[in-house]
């Protein structure tokens, strides 16, 4: 299967290559000159790479603030310690986080499927192909390319994983320290504080349960008093105080920003680069979109590029919708959050990749796509498969795509 992905990536680079210019300006790193490395590996460092490996090189500098340090650092631990040059250590970093996060991803599969079957006869061969086609979901997802690109896609993809099973399994003091490392990795990390406090409310106090269900079902005002003193009372207990370590992480990177260059708020401000430094309404930005998408002309490629990126967008709110009653409750609120934050700022640029970061989506798709016939599961697998060699060809051909 992971042959196939790379097969995958690797055809449409060649596409790339034969049918669309090399965008200028692509300069290739400094180890892609010194070590004259393959084409294929020097495009893998494209547009936020090139900053992952400059902090993995020299530290912060001014304009890299907000990239987040944990995937640089490995990065240059790697480089530092065995010699090896950047790019294959970033490569190295982000295709064992993708394999440990797949094998993650599998167990909890697995857990999901047995809880729901609740005492069936649902044979381990049954879950075994269903768990084959949920990891190829995964894989072919049209930008999932960006697991083995110099990306830290890859390595969120992980850490998140891991801090969903270690909830699901009751660790709550693994599950805070993968999700404080998430949090280092990318600022969605913060979404995987409520689903910790929600996961173990839920295991620990059936009147959150009975919440819970209510929340779906429609709740009224004496309820909700009722509810909210057992949520205080729940939330002075220990193991909920591991959660903490979650936004821990993400206050000591604003710290040592403080520290090193004067000022915390750099790690925002740096973000007007991309236009995304305030807080922005989403459908203000959908208003924005649509307004590009009807005075744009459509052979232009900044309209296939807006285009994607509003389709993610309205492809994720299905997913919400669809998500609401039929995935458990802490799965929902980790989807929903992760998808917000993203689109606070002001911009769906990048959007297209977020799927690759969450569990519970990828869970939902192959619980939506289980439902249907077989012709509807093979006419996505194709529209997926076609996605991603136009993501994978444009981005080796240094053109921005998500």
């Amino acid at each position: 299967m992971l042959s196939f992905w790379k097969g995958l990536a690797f055809l449409g680079m060649l596409f790339g290559q034969r049918f669309l210019p090399i965008k200028q300006p692509f300069c290739a790193s400094l180890d892609a000159r010194i070590y004259a490395l393959p084409h294929f590996w020097q495009v893998m460092s494209n547009f936020d790479g090139e900053h992952y490996l400059s902090i993995a090189r020299r530290g912060y500098e001014n304009l890299t603030q907000a990239f987040f340090p944990l995937y640089p650092a490995t990065i240059g631990m790697i480089f530092h310690t065995f010699h090896i040059p950047l790019i294959i250590s970033g490569l190295i970093v982000s295709h064992f986080s993708l394999l440990l996060g797949l094998y993650f991803a599998w167990r909890l599969f697995k857990l999901d499927c047995l809880e729901s079957a609740q005492g069936a006869k649902s044979t381990h061969k049954i879950i075994f192909k269903s768990g084959i086609f949920f990891l190829l979901l995964i894989l072919i997802w049209p930008t999932g390319q960006f697991y083995g690109a110099i990306y830290n896609d890859a390595m969120f993809f992980c850490l998140a994983t891991l801090t969903l099973w270690w909830g699901r399994t009751k660790h709550w003091f693994l599950a805070g320290l993968t999700g404080g490392l998430a949090t280092l990795t990318r600022l969605n990390g913060l979404a995987l504080w409520p689903f910790l406090i929600v996961e173990y409310l839920d295991v620990k106090d059936t009147s959150i349960q009975l919440l819970i269900n209510d929340l779906k079902n429609g709740i009224n005002k004496k309820s909700l008093i009722h509810y909210s003193r057992h949520f205080a009372q729940s939330l002075m207990r220990p193991a909920v105080l591991y959660s903490l370590l979650i936004p821990a992480a993400f206050i000591g990177y604003l710290l040592y920003q403080q520290i090193h260059f004067g000022s915390w708020q750099v790690v925002f401000n740096n973000m007007s680069i991309w236009n995304q430094n305030q807080i922005t309404f989403p459908p203000q930005v959908v208003w924005r979109y649509l307004k590009i998408l009807t005075f744009t002309p459509p052979l232009r490629y900044q309209y296939w590029v807006a285009f994607l990126e509003l389709g993610s967008v309205f492809v994720y709110v299905l997913a919400l919708i669809y998500a609401w009653k039929r995935l458990r409750f802490s799965y929902f609120l980790f989807l929903f959050i992760s998808i917000l934050i993203p689109s606070l700022t002001g911009s769906f640029q990048g959007m297209p990749r977020y799927a690759l970061h969450l569990y519970p989506f990828f869970l939902m798709l192959a619980i939506f796509l289980q439902t249907k016939p077989a012709l509807i599961k093979i006419s996505y697998l194709l529209i997926s498969v076609l996605l991603f060699l136009f993501y994978a060809a444009f981005f080796c051909s240094c053109y921005f795509v998500a």
